[in-house]
């Protein structure tokens, strides 16, 4: 695949429905090569859908979606350069399934559904195992493992294709502190390196320090830009509320919302009369 000096994604005013309700609702939203965007907003606000709808795996009420310049439903091969992380809370851990074929199904974009795997197949899965550091882990079922564990496999999944664009839903949901941190630094090597990174995540804070990009959404795009550009008091307001505040510790900033405050449910912990995200 040659270089690409066109956006990887492009949706025009889409509109997205879900259990009857509009989830997706005039979204209008460029993601070009090499950038690394966090897509932020509250529980129910549409994340996940967006990731989805790119993807190929939610139906477009009505606008455009393009992704390598095609229809995700049109991609044909080009879907082995498109990688995907979905939750970890969402997979079924009791399905009989070791981690080296965990990461082999990464490969069926390239392989085809009924392909044998091969030689050349083994070898890409053992790189990527090792590249994640869970090489003892092949033989291993996937329910055995932990969650920091799980979710080297599942990037090792995504990434056993050397694709151009990555897609993470919530990667840090179940994991500690540690595996948080070192999940954000390696996604920053991978950025350096050239891959298109989009991350959904709640924690704003944290992503803050490492994105370029932010998509601040509650069902419309509120905002889209740098950082420092969109992360104001307006936006948040659109987003969380008119009670939402932003803090700084340091460097970090967050979210902070009152206790009587049903906007969305607290996501880190709670300090005194107030939630902190």
């Amino acid at each position: 695949m040659q270089e690409e000096k066109e956006p990887q994604v492009e949706l025009e005013h889409v509109y997205v429905s879900y259990q009857n309700a509009i989830a997706l609702e005039d979204i209008s939203l460029t993601i070009w090569p090499g950038q690394f965007l966090a897509v932020i907003g509250p529980n129910g606000s549409g994340k996940t859908t967006l990731l989805r709808t790119i993807l190929g795996l939610m139906p477009v009420l009505q606008g455009t979606v393009r992704v390598f310049g095609r229809p995700p439903r049109a991609l044909g091969k080009l879907r082995q350069y498109i990688g995907y992380v979905p939750q970890i809370t969402k997979i079924d851990y009791s399905f009989p399934i070791t981690v080296s074929n965990v990461v082999l199904m990464g490969l069926i974009g390239q392989m085809g559904l009924f392909h044998m795997a091969g030689k050349r197949e083994r070898e890409q899965v053992g790189r990527a195992l090792e590249e994640m550091d869970i090489a003892d882990l092949a033989r291993r079922q996937i329910g055995e493992l932990s969650g920091g564990q799980r979710q080297r496999v599942f990037l090792a999944r995504a990434l056993v294709s050397e694709p151009k664009l990555l897609f993470l839903d919530e990667p840090t949901t179940g994991v500690d502190t540690t595996t948080s941190s070192s999940l954000y630094e390696f996604l920053l090597q991978l950025h350096q390196e050239g891959i298109t990174i989009v991350l959904v995540s709640h924690d704003i804070g944290v992503v803050a320090e490492y994105v370029d990009q932010i998509a601040c959404m509650n069902r419309r795009l509120i905002a889209h830009g740098r950082p420092q550009e969109v992360l104001n008091g307006e936006v948040l307001s659109c987003m969380y509320g008119p009670e939402a505040g932003l803090v700084a510790h340091g460097q970090v900033p967050h979210i902070v919302l009152p206790l009587h405050s049903q906007v969305m449910k607290p996501s880190v912990g709670r300090k005194g009369g107030e939630h902190h995200v």
